[in-house]
C-alpha cells in the first residue's frame, strides 16, 4: 500500500538532495511516497493524510492516487534579464546546462539550479544547449523549433518512462549522450520530430516511439552503443515513425504494432509485426532468429531464419527471405510480393496472391489465389488447400495430392493423386501420374501425363491424356 501525507517546509530539510529535487520550493506542501513518509513518521505511516479533495483526515490512507508527474523546469538560457534576475519571460536561447539556467512556467523566478529527475521544457527562442556533467531527467519537452542539445555531458534517464516530447511541427536534435539502466525507457512522445545523433548512447531500458517521428543519425559503435542506446536493448513502435535516417541499427528485439519503421536497416534477434504496424518500402528488417507477423504491413525487405505469417500483408513491394516460413490465419502475400524460403513453406491458411518460392511446400489450407504462383521442388496438397482459377503450383520434382482442390494449374514431373479434386477448371501437367484412393478429376478437369498414367482408384470424370495408361481400379 502507498501512503501519502503533507510534508511541511520544516520537514523538507530532512530529505536527501535527490528526494528533495522532486519538491517544488514554491509550494507549501507536496505529495511524497511511502519511503519518504516513513522517514518522517512512524513505520505505520500514521499522520496527517491529505485526500485529493484537500480534506484532511487522521489515520491510514487506504487509497493510491495515480503516478506523480515530475516537476517541470523551464530553460532560461543566458537569461535576458540578467542571469539570476527574473523578467517574467521564459527566454530560452543558448547556454550551458551546468548552473543557474532555469525558471518557472511564467519566468517569475530565475537563476534556479537543475533538480535531478525533473522534466526540462525548452521554449522561447531556440538555441544550442551545452550539457555539462550528468543531468538526471524524467522528461524533455520541446515547444520551440530547432533546439539542439549537445555538450560533453550526459542526460541520465531517471524514470521508468522518460517522455521526450516535441510539439507539432517542432524539430529538436539531441547530440548529448543518453544514459540509463534497465528500468529506464526512452519514450518519444508528441507529434514533432526528435533526432538522436550520438552513437555512444548506452541506456539499456529500451526505446518506444509513441507519436511523431524519432529520427536517427549515426550507427552502432564498437562498444555496443548506438543512437538507440545499447544494442542489447529493445525497441517498440506503437505509433508515429521510427526513421532510421539511412543508417543501420542494431537492437535485441523490435516490436512494431502501430506506426512505421522507415528509411534504413535494423538488425535484431527477433521481431514482431502486428496490428497496424508497418515496415515501409525501402526499409530492411534483419532478424537473426525469427520474425512473427500477425498483422500490419511488410512493404520493405525482411530476412530471417523462421517467418511466422498469420495475419497482415506482405505488400506488393515486400520481400521476405527466410529458411522456413509458415503461412496461416489471415496472412496475405499481395500481388508483387515475394515469400522466399530456402528450406520449406507450410501453408494452412492465408492467401498467396504474389509469389512464393521454396524447396518443400506443404499446402493444407488457404489459397493460392488467381494471381498467385508457388515455385517449389516438391509439394503436398491436402486438407482444404485450394489452387484457385489462374493460380499456379509448379513443382520441379513432384506433387502429392491427398485433398484440397486444383482449380488452376499444377505442373510437375511426378503426380500422385490419392484424394481431393482436380476441379472443372483445373489442369495438371506432369510426366507420370498415379490416380488412386479418392482422387477425382471433375467434369472439365484435365490430367495430362506426357509418359504414363496408372489408375488403381479414384474417378476420372473429366479428361486424362497420356501415352501409357494402366487401369486397375476406380
Amino acid at each position: 500500500m502507498i501512503c501519502f501525507t503533507r510534508v511541511w517546509p520544516a520537514e523538507i530539510n530532512s530529505l536527501n538532495k535527490q528526494e528533495a529535487s522532486f519538491l517544488n520550493s514554491r509550494q507549501e506542501s507536496v505529495w511524497v511516497n511511502t519511503k519518504l513518509i516513513c522517514r518522517l513518521k512512524s513505520a505505520t505511516c500514521l499522520g496527517r493524510t491529505v485526500f485529493a479533495s484537500s480534506l484532511i483526515s487522521v489515520g491510514l490512507n487506504l487509497f493510491s492516487p495515480g503516478p506523480i508527474l515530475a516537476a517541470e523546469q523551464y530553460w532560461d538560457g543566458d537569461n535576458a534579464g540578467g542571469g539570476s534576475t527574473p523578467n517574467s519571460t521564459v527566454d530560452g536561447g543558448s547556454g550551458n546546462w551546468n548552473g543557474s539556467n532555469w525558471t518557472n512556467a511564467v519566468g517569475t523566478t530565475a537563476g534556479a539550479g537543475w533538480n535531478n529527475g525533473s522534466t526540462a521544457v525548452f521554449m522561447g527562442t531556440a538555441g544550442t544547449v551545452g550539457v555539462s556533467g550528468t543531468q538526471g531527467i524524467s522528461g524533455l519537452n520541446f515547444k520551440t523549433d530547432n533546439y539542439v542539445l549537445g555538450g560533453s555531458g550526459a542526460l541520465g534517464l531517471s524514470s521508468a518512462e522518460t517522455l521526450v516530447t516535441a510539439d507539432p511541427a517542432v524539430n529538436a536534435v539531441i547530440n548529448t549522450r543518453i544514459r540509463g539502466g534497465d528500468g529506464s525507457k526512452f519514450v518519444k512522445n508528441g507529434l514533432g520530430t526528435v533526432t538522436l545523433s550520438n552513437d555512444n548512447n548506452d541506456y539499456t531500458g529500451g526505446t518506444e516511439v509513441r507519436e511523431g517521428t524519432l529520427k536517427l543519425d549515426g550507427s552502432p559503435n564498437i562498444f555496443g552503443n548506438s543512437p538507440l542506446g545499447s544494442i542489447n536493448g529493445s525497441t517498440s513502435v506503437t505509433g508515429g515513425t521510427l526513421d532510421l535516417g539511412g543508417t543501420t541499427q542494431r537492437q535485441n528485439t523490435l516490436d512494431v504494432s502501430a506506426g512505421a519503421v522507415t528509411n534504413g536497416t535494423i538488425r535484431v534477434e527477433t521481431a514482431t509485426i502486428s496490428k497496424t504496424g508497418t515496415i515501409a518500402a525501402g526499409t530492411t528488417l534483419n532478424a537473426d532468429d525469427s520474425i512473427s507477423q500477425s498483422g500490419g504491413v511488410l512493404a520493405g525487405n525482411a530476412k530471417t531464419k523462421d517467418y511466422d505469417f498469420s495475419g497482415g500483408l506482405i505488400a506488393g513491394t515486400g520481400v521476405v527471405q527466410t529458411d522456413t516460413a509458415t503461412v496461416r490465419g489471415l496472412g496475405i502475400v499481395q500481388v508483387g510480393g515475394n515469400l522466399n524460403a530456402d528450406v520449406s513453406i507450410t501453408q494452412s491458411g492465408g492467401s498467396i496472391e504474389g509469389t512464393a518460392t521454396t524447396k518443400k511446400y506443404d499446402f493444407s489450407g488457404g489459397l493460392i489465389a488467381g494471381t498467385g504462383v508457388v515455385q517449389t521442388d516438391t509439394a503436398t496438397v491436402r486438407g482444404l488447400g485450394i489452387v484457385q482459377v489462374g493460380g499456379k503450383l509448379n513443382a520441379d520434382v513432384s506433387i502429392a495430392q491427398s485433398g484440397g482442390s486444383i482449380e488452376g494449374t499444377a505442373t510437375t514431373k511426378k503426380y500422385d493423386f490419392s484424394g481431393g479434386l482436380i476441379a472443372g477448371t483445373g489442369v495438371v501437367q506432369t510426366d507420370t501420374a498415379t490416380v488412386r484412393g479418392l482422387g477425382i478429376v471433375k467434369v472439365g478437369g484435365k490430367l495430362n501425363a506426357d509418359v504414363s498414367i496408372a489408375q488403381s482408384g479414384g474417378s476420372i470424370e473429366g479428361t486424362a491424356t497420356t501415352k501409357d495408361y494402366d487401369f486397375s481400379g476406380g
